[in-house]
């Protein structure tokens, strides 16, 4: 579903004339790594499929997406609020690597890791 979703993304930025960051190798290294920590030592026992999932994404806006399962296993194991929490440290991470629009959906609340005022 990831590379469907990818495609048609893809897609309608062509059509608009958006281009989407250039990629960058370390900076998505960076980010899989802050998730693999967040999801914890025993990541792979607890979760193998997210586990798995995350090393299988090669660009930024993939792991942008993913967070959405790492939030759900998060709350799963802790609670919303440290979800939140996680997800918003994030976010520095992914600035330059997607475009700005998902990371002002986020900061909008629309999507898991928002940050809000007053919170």
């Amino acid at each position: 579903m990831v590379s469907v979703r990818n495609t048609l993304g893809d897609s309608i930025r062509a059509m608009l004339g958006i281009k989407p960051p250039p990629p960058s190798p370390q900076a998505v290294a960076a980010i899989r790594g802050a998730m693999l920590r967040l999801l914890g030592k025993d990541g792979y026992a607890r979760h193998p499929q997210l586990h798995t999932r995350l090393h299988q994404i090669h660009d930024a806006q993939g792991l942008w997406h993913a967070r959405v399962d790492l939030y759900a296993h998060l709350c799963e194991q802790f609670d919303e609020p440290h979800a939140r929490d996680c997800l918003s440290s994030l976010m520095p991470l992914f600035k330059g690597q997607i475009p700005k629009a998902l990371l002002d959906s986020a900061e909008m609340g629309s999507v898991p890791g928002r940050t809000r005022q007053g919170r």
